[in-house]
């Protein structure tokens, strides 16, 4: 009987425990995304400072690295990166969609005021602001 009962707690703090790490998992994918936008955005920003021009388009479901002056869908240079079906971009306060920057200062070219995007996890409604501003910088709330 006492093993019965022991064995009752310990699967009903199983069941707990299982339910706590399914929702820091998804905390843990919209803070994973929001560090590999931040750090594309760095990228695009480092390239063009060294002389060739990038930037980063977004879309609800994707955001795209390319090289260049402006996004060009379908250009082969472009590294586009699909967002997990867990997570959407549910606004975009860019010019065009895209962060374009200027060569030698690296501020951002197409500067507007906000500059921002919102990810949002759906099934928890939580969400992850990522601004830019002036000068290149990226912060996520």
């Amino acid at each position: 009987m006492e093993l019965l009962v022991a064995m009752g707690i310990v699967m009903i703090l199983y069941s707990i425990g299982i339910l706590a790490f399914g929702s820091l998992q998804k905390e843990s994918s919209l803070d994973l995304v929001s560090s590999q936008i931040k750090t594309t955005i760095y990228k695009a920003q480092a390239q063009t400072i060294n002389g060739i021009d990038s930037g980063v388009y977004f879309d609800q479901g994707r955001y795209v690295f390319f090289e260049g002056p402006e996004f060009v869908e379908g250009k082969s240079q472009n590294w586009e990166e699909n967002l997990p079906e867990s997570l959407q971009i549910i606004s975009i306060n860019l010019p065009s969609q895209q962060v374009l920057f200027s060569k030698i200062s690296g501020y951002v070219s197409n500067y507007v005021s906000p500059m921002d995007l919102t990810l949002l996890e759906p099934s928890t409604g939580k969400t992850r602001i990522i601004s830019i501003n002036k000068l290149g910088v990226v912060e996520i709330q």
